[in-house]
């Protein structure tokens, strides 16, 4: 069974649907149960997002609060472990700079992807004359087969 695209939903949900369409998919949802929840849920959030509710049932703010304040802290960090760890990342990153431009492998390593590009280039190219050989091949033969053969 095909399902309803979710536009289409949308579109039936807002009666922005021809009436000819709209039967087709009121009927469509009335023998598919995955498509008809689907609409439904499009109907509540359209509804939802038209008349937002402006009242919650419970403060969100208070209960968000007593969960931090209860649970213990995920990672405890002592200032100085953090500022080695900074100078760590720090040195490791400046050492790797040094050695690339160093030993130039920005350089070698644009070099190698240069060379992979123009040796698939080189390869496309001749899939390209193949399939043109091929196909001058097939047109060769199929003038010959409509015209009857070489006499």
């Amino acid at each position: 069974m095909i399902h309803i695209r979710e536009d289409e939903l949308v579109s039936f949900a807002n009666d922005e649907l021809d009436v000819e369409r709209a039967r087709q998919v009121k009927e469509h949802l009335s023998v598919c149960r995955p498509c008809h929840q689907q609409f439904l849920l499009i109907q509540e959030l359209t509804i939802e997002w038209q008349e937002p509710s402006t009242h919650s049932s419970v403060d969100l703010t208070d209960q968000v609060m007593n969960t931090l304040f209860k649970s213990p802290p995920a990672v405890s960090v002592t200032p100085r472990a953090s500022r080695w760890k900074i100078y760590v990342h720090f040195g490791l990153a400046a050492t790797a700079a040094i050695l690339f431009s160093f030993f130039n492998a920005t350089d070698a390593l644009q070099e190698k992807s240069e060379k992979v590009i123009v040796s698939a280039t080189n390869r496309m190219e001749k899939v390209e004359t193949a399939i043109k050989q091929k196909n001058s091949i097939l047109g060769s033969i199929s003038i010959k087969w409509t015209n009857g053969g070489d006499k």
